[in-house]
């Protein structure tokens, strides 16, 4: 999967905006292991958030954020605390704090 995103940096997509947990700029991959019977799942289980570093022309760097489990948003959730720690808080949580 990662080798993949080598070749092609957009292979996955964009995250949504108006999701939960908004992860702005970063693209996702859905993926999971074949199911008992060897077939692919029609549901994958798995997702790998990455971001694409300049976001604007060509793609320098590949980073990828997180990889996990869908379930509860985990993946998702992990993204969030990382992109928190390394960026600090997004806009919206400091408008929201401006408002307070």
């Amino acid at each position: 999967m990662v080798a993949k995103l080598y070749t092609d940096p957009f292979l996955g997509d964009e995250t949504a905006s108006e999701h939960v947990i908004a992860l702005p700029g970063c693209r996702k991959v859905r993926f999971d292991a074949p199911d008992e019977k060897g077939r692919p799942r029609v549901k994958p289980r798995y997702r790998l958030i990455y971001k694409n570093e300049p976001t604007d022309g060509s793609v320098a760097v590949v980073a990828i954020i997180a990889s996990g489990e869908r379930n509860n948003l985990i993946a998702y959730r992990i993204a969030r605390s990382r992109l928190d720690k390394r960026d600090g808080p997004d806009e919206l949580d400091a408008l929201r704090d401006e408002w307070r």
